[in-house]
């Protein structure tokens, strides 16, 4: 789920459907609304209270359909945000209930009592401050600047001047100076943008981190990465107002990304070569 995300329906569906047509990813993500998954052990919910520190069960709110953040395969949610999640209910000694999750900008199931917190790919928002608390941010959105295969260019600087194509959508998060030296394109579907590329109408577009590796990892003789910025998109863990669940899972943050963890994890699903 993300919430807050600037001009967040429209980016977050099209890049949903762009990373479903280039790799035709099974309809498994389809159906999945109802779904729970248990990792560690089951133990039923009313055996909970919420926000109770105590409590052996965190139940986790996911909408499991970004890949390669969450997603359902073979009726088994997987991806970085739940390998995430296992990683900090193995430091806090829990076990968790990943309860799938609609989209909501105003995280009504978790101010209800319906979850714990949620672990969605949700990008920081200020203006949820007043209803909501969030984590430390744990993933900070990446970009590539990609070109086709075979190009001349070889370097961003030699882009200067040139046509690079970028989401409408995702432009404000990138630095500007970043940008500066080239002529931006803005598309308002990944499709298109890819197109452009294709029919070389720009000479390179900058995709988000998830598209960039669904689409390279499976034409990596097509297309050739020449830089990556990070952006001002960060992702947060989401509590009710005053949990005392924050500051224990701020705490497993910093100790999963201490010990090698994080990393591990990361390069999992956001590495080309496994």
């Amino acid at each position: 789920m993300l919430p807050g995300f600037k001009g967040s329906a429209i980016f977050r569906w099209s890049a949903i459907l762009s990373i479903l047509v280039i790799l035709a990813v099974p309809a498994f993500l389809s159906g999945c609304v109802r779904l729970r998954s248990i990792f560690h052990a089951t133990l039923p919910a009313e055996q909970t209270k919420m926000d109770d520190v105590n409590s052996k069960l965190l139940i986790i709110g996911v909408d499991s359909t970004y890949p390669p953040f969450e997603f359902i395969q073979e009726g088994e949610m997987k991806g970085f945000d739940v390998d995430l999640a296992n990683e900090i209910a193995k430091k806090l000694g829990k076990e968790i209930m990943l309860e799938p999750t609609e989209w909501d900008t105003d995280f009504k199931m978790l101010r209800e009592g319906s979850v714990d917190l949620i672990i969605s790919a949700v990008p920081y928002n200020s203006e949820k401050d007043v209803i909501v608390d969030f984590s430390k941010p744990y993933f900070g959105m990446r970009y590539m600047l990609v070109e086709l295969a075979g190009s001349e260019i070889k370097t961003k600087d030699e882009l200067a001047g040139k046509r690079v194509g970028i989401m409408e959508s995702g432009a404000g998060d990138i630095d500007p100076e970043y940008l500066a030296d080239f002529e931006i394109v803005k598309y308002k579907d990944v499709l298109e943008l890819v197109a452009g590329l294709k029919m070389k109408d720009t000479s390179a577009v900058l995709l988000s981190l998830p598209v960039g590796i669904n689409l390279i990892k499976e034409n990596l003789d097509t297309y050739n990465i020449l830089d990556e910025t990070i952006s001002t998109q960060e992702f947060v863990i989401v509590f009710r107002k005053g949990s005392p669940l924050k500051g224990m899972i701020d705490t497993a943050l910093d100790a999963i990304k201490s010990d090698g963890t994080y990393d591990t994890i990361y390069n999992k699903w956001f590495s080309l070569v496994q």
